[in-house]
């Protein structure tokens, strides 16, 4: 079906860096205040744990038609 824990994500929670949480469904990565994440269009962004919530669920909206403010990715 394509269900699998090691690669769902969801964005309507806030990212956090990885400590022993396996099978949380957040984005983060083993990295001090940011982590790296793949982008639609091919490219890399690192993204700060303290990203805006709403800018953060709204990158994971494929179908919201607004554009995505990549400036508050990062510090």
């Amino acid at each position: 079906m394509g269900y699998d824990q090691d690669v769902i994500r969801v964005t309507f929670a806030l990212p956090e860096q990885d400590f022993n949480n396996a099978g949380s469904p957040v984005f983060g990565g083993p990295h001090l205040g940011a982590f790296h994440m793949a982008m639609a269009d091919g490219s890399i962004k690192n993204v700060i744990y303290e990203i805006d919530l709403t800018v953060h669920t709204s990158l994971g909206h494929r179908a919201d038609g607004g554009p995505s403010d990549l400036s508050a990715l990062s510090d």
